[in-house]
């Protein structure tokens, strides 16, 4: 700079000037690159690129194998070496056979040999033991005396009915309130099991076939005036001790109207109704003439159900144990080894229950080997079979 001040001041060519206005290498570099970088983004603003600002990743895949099938032509034996351990294709029209044939054997089976298998129960109701009623379907004596406990009973064949083996007849109630709890009994628990339906909720008649069709057996939950009413309620329409006989006539129909297909009733609560004979006598007297029987779950002490029963010629039969749906697992099991001790010492064992998870979880696995250790599951209607009805 000290040297540039000591040059004379001179006037500057136009040769001078665009010397000192040509750019350096570095300058020239740095105009080259925003050129290039501008030019690429105003070509992708008019190309469509799919994969642009996205993760791609390369992978190589390999070939499938041919499985053989039996459409498939055969092979040589070199290939055969290669795919002998391939098992064939099974063909739809066999698998759909072994599902039909593996429906069949559990569903609809046969009676052979003493031994209990279970067979669909038709579908409710069945007009020659049905009428209109003022609130419904109602069950009735058909014209060639057939009755509906005749009709919508299992049928059993002679060598069941003979069998020396021990015989257990199970009644789960509470049925089809907890629509959940009564899919899940139905879809679990043997066939030989019998339900006992309450006439109070959704869908009652479609749930009760569904229930005959894996071979439940049916009664219907008849609510009755328990101690404590009407702090304790059994539900709507309860038969009451105190009401006219004609007011309870008229309840018992609008309560036998709420499904078909059950082939006798059963208490529910009816402490103080079933102590209360003349109360208990007009029901049973309707019950007798409709082709019913009457079940008592023994959950009341003792009551007037056997001498009323006896009294209007209705056949009645007693549970011999209850299960206990509150108890834990454990204890449940126990109750049901009770169960067999009862069944040996008398050949029939009766046990009712209500449709709680642990008592349906309970009941399904000690069903599973019972006839392994010399038992038969019976339905309900097994204890009625040579009474008079």
């Amino acid at each position: 700079m000290q040297e540039n001040l000591r040059e004379p001041l001179k006037r500057r060519t136009l040769g001078d000037r665009l010397n000192r206005l040509k750019p350096t290498a570095l300058q020239s570099a740095s105009v080259v690159a925003g050129l290039a970088m501008l030019a690429g983004g105003v070509w992708l603003y008019f190309h469509d690129v799919p994969f642009a600002g996205e993760p791609v990743v390369a992978m190589k895949i390999r070939p499938l194998e041919k499985i053989s099938t039996a459409s498939t032509p055969k092979k040589t034996d070199d290939q055969n070496v290669v795919d002998k351990d391939i098992p064939p294709e099974p063909d739809p029209a066999d698998l759909a056979a072994d599902r039909a044939a593996a429906g069949k054997q559990r569903f609809a089976v046969i009676q052979r040999a003493g031994r209990m298998i279970v067979r669909p129960l038709r579908r409710a109701p069945v007009s020659a033991v049905s009428e209109r009623g003022p609130f419904g379907t109602l069950p009735k004596i058909a014209k060639n005396g057939r009755k509906p406990f005749d009709v919508y009973s299992s049928k059993l064949s002679k060598a069941v009915l003979r069998s020396a083996k021990p015989k257990i007849a199970l009644v789960i109630g509470g049925m089809g309130i907890n629509v959940e709890l009564t899919n899940q009994a139905i879809r679990e628990l043997p066939g030989q099991v019998t339900f006992a339906f309450a006439p109070y909720g959704r869908n009652l008649q479609g749930m009760i076939n569904k229930a005959r069709q894996r071979g439940h057996e049916v009664v219907l939950h008849l609510p009755m005036e328990p101690f404590g009413y009407p702090g304790i309620n059994p539900g709507p329409r309860t038969l009451l001790a105190s009401a006219e006989p004609l007011e309870n006539l008229k309840n018992l129909k609008w309560l036998m109207s709420r499904f078909t297909g059950y082939s006798g009733v059963t208490n529910y609560m009816g402490g103080k109704f079933t102590s209360d004979g003349g109360a208990l006598l007009p029901v049973f007297s309707q019950l007798k003439s409709r082709g019913l029987v009457f079940f008592d779950d023994s959950s009341n002490g003792e009551t007037l159900i056997k001498s009323i029963a006896r009294a209007a010629n209705l056949p009645s039969r007693a549970a011999d144990i209850t299960i206990n749906g509150d108890q834990a697992f454990s204890a449940i099991q126990q109750t049901l080894l009770d169960l067999e001790n009862i069944a040996r010492k008398k050949g029939l064992a009766i046990a009712t229950g209500t449709g709680l998870a642990n008592t349906i979880d309970a009941v399904e696995t000690w069903s599973r080997d019972l006839e392994e250790r010399g038992f038969l599951l019976v339905p309900l209607s097994l204890a009625y079979k040579g009474a008079k009805t």
